[in-house]
């Protein structure tokens, strides 16, 4: 996602395809904190249930706050 939307920018003349990556701009960044939680969260399997609330007030809050 990363390459793609800084490969586009280079671009010009698609309207089409920089509307996609405007699209991908709205939410990449929020989209990868939210999955490396996800990745840390099954790499840490001994504190299930504190960890998993723990993650999802540490990560889901700002990522929603991100995308608003």
């Amino acid at each position: 996602m990363v390459v793609f939307g800084h490969s586009a920018s280079n671009i010009k003349g698609d309207l089409n395809y920089h509307e996609f990556v405007r699209l991908i701009y709205s939410f990449h960044m929020e989209f990868f904190f939210f999955i490396s939680g996800l990745f840390a969260l099954l790499s840490i399997k001994k504190r299930k249930g504190r960890l998993f609330s723990n993650k999802v007030k540490t990560l889901l809050y700002p990522f929603l706050c991100g995308l608003f």
